[in-house]
């Protein structure tokens, strides 16, 4: 089951379920491209990748 959830057209990354912006994530869209571990995504897209605040706020 996928937990990170990667904005395209913003390039932050998500927890799903983490906040507000991936509540609603449950299946890959054109906006989100889910991933298993936070270390697929970064590999995917090496170029540039932030993370959100809000999921990521008590980490």
């Amino acid at each position: 089951m996928e937990k990170y959830a990667l904005n395209k057209n913003t390039k932050t990354l998500h927890l799903i379920d983490g906040c507000c912006h991936s509540k609603n994530i449950k299946k890959p869209s054109i906006t989100f491209e889910l991933f298993k571990t936070e270390d697929d995504a970064i590999s995917k897209h090496q170029n540039y990748i932030k993370h959100c605040k809000i999921c990521f706020k008590n980490r």
